[in-house]
């Protein structure tokens, strides 16, 4: 095996059990002399990342090629193919010159003496790697890829020798088509209980707690770690209700809000009551939303396109627009709703509201159970 500087610390993976069972057949086929290709896909947060990095992590005795791409590199040609090919340089001399010499000019410069010459260079350097000892080929976030780099490592995955060498890349669902005849994997939500684990592996949570964010989360682990990450200790220990929706805070929540700050103020301000209320159907066009993958249709209803879009458009907008939004949905719901909604709408002390509240607060007992009710006094209590 060619000595490369391997991932020793296996983070937790959760509920990926089913997920993981194709890529270890597939890394053990490397082991065993074969080998192949799989692209994992999956909406954002639901663990790509964690599973290729769990794939790295137990291909210790395999050289192991890895890159990330990202957005900063994007526009920087060839960037992708020196980040995943720089540890196996020293192998260039086993190429035909030609190929050497199209290859070394390309990661050198960045300019390659056409797309085919530098695929089939890549391919030829991988071969004979793989010739060594078995070879894993890692590539997370392929679709951020600078385009030639994308381009070459599309060919390489559809030729790879396969002898000796696992494949394996990551895209967002609707991005597999890049890698087309390339079998893909698609990661669903994970169950609560699932969830529920990983939070309470995080951090310490009251159990309600943790049952809570899990469901917020709709099965994405990403979005309930970004939750997690927003609770005050308070409101981990369930001393203070979680703020709704939940608060979140990390990197997909600062990818939504740049999102939702783009969309023009009518569309942001539909979003926002969508968001502030999950029985809320909109009149106005969203469709700016739509092509930002900001909210997609689900029996007819349109709703955010992921559980993080909530948090982030409605606690990214200023509490006058927010005030706005709860006091024009009120009137469209039954009693205990427009209470809500006409709290949320007062930040200063209000006894009608208050009034209005604690009432709605009695009846959920019955009919919600006391989580519900209690969030509702809580809340009371404040005006």
């Amino acid at each position: 095996m060619i000595s490369v500087t391997p991932l020793t610390r296996r983070a937790p993976l959760y509920g990926r059990d089913r997920a993981l069972s194709p890529v270890r057949r597939l890394v053990d086929a490397a082991r065993s002399g074969s080998g192949g290709a799989l692209i994992v896909t999956g909406a954002p947060g639901m663990g790509r990342t964690a599973l290729l990095d769990r794939a790295r992590a137990e291909a210790h005795d395999l050289t192991v090629l890895h890159a990330r791409a990202t957005p900063s590199e994007q526009d920087v040609p060839l960037a992708g193919l020196h980040q995943l090919l720089t540890p196996v340089l020293e192998h260039l001399w086993r190429l035909a010159p030609a190929r050497r010499a199209v290859l070394a000019q390309a990661l050198e410069t960045g300019v390659s003496t056409g797309p085919l010459p530098l695929a089939n260079a890549v391919l030829g350097l991988l071969t004979v790697v793989a010739e060594q000892g078995p070879l894993m080929v890692c590539v997370d976030d392929l679709h951020l890829l600078d385009p030639p780099s994308l381009e070459a490592t599309a060919f390489v995955a559809r030729r790879l020798p396969r002898r000796g060498v696992a494949a394996l890349f990551s895209a967002p669902r609707g991005q597999a088509d890049r890698l087309a005849g390339v079998p893909s994997l698609s990661l669903g939500p994970l169950d609560r209980a699932d969830l529920v684990h990983l939070l309470t592996a995080s951090a310490d949570l009251a159990p309600s707690v943790a049952t809570e964010l899990a469901d917020r989360a709709e099965g994405n682990p990403g979005a309930a770690l970004e939750a997690l990450a927003a609770a005050v200790p308070a409101q981990r220990t369930g001393a203070i209700a979680l703020d709704r929706p939940p608060r979140t805070r990390g990197d997909l929540t600062d990818r939504y809000a740049r999102a939702v700050a783009t969309l023009p103020d009518p569309v942001r301000l539909a979003l926002l009551r969508v968001c502030a209320e999950p029985r809320y159907r909109p009149t106005g066009d969203l469709e700016p939303a739509r092509r930002a993958g900001l909210v997609t249709e689900v029996g007819g209803a349109i709703v955010p396109a992921h559980p993080l879009v909530r948090s982030a458009c409605y606690h990214g907008a200023s509490p006058a627009e927010r005030s706005a939004a709860h006091l024009d949905l009120a009137p469209e719901h039954d009693a205990d709703r427009a209470a809500w909604h006409r709290a949320l709408a007062v930040h200063a002390p209000d006894e009608r509201a208050a009034a209005d509240l604690q009432a709605a607060a009695l009846r959920a007992v019955d009919r919600h159970g006391h989580r519900l009710a209690a969030l509702l006094h809580e809340h009371a209590a404040r005006l």
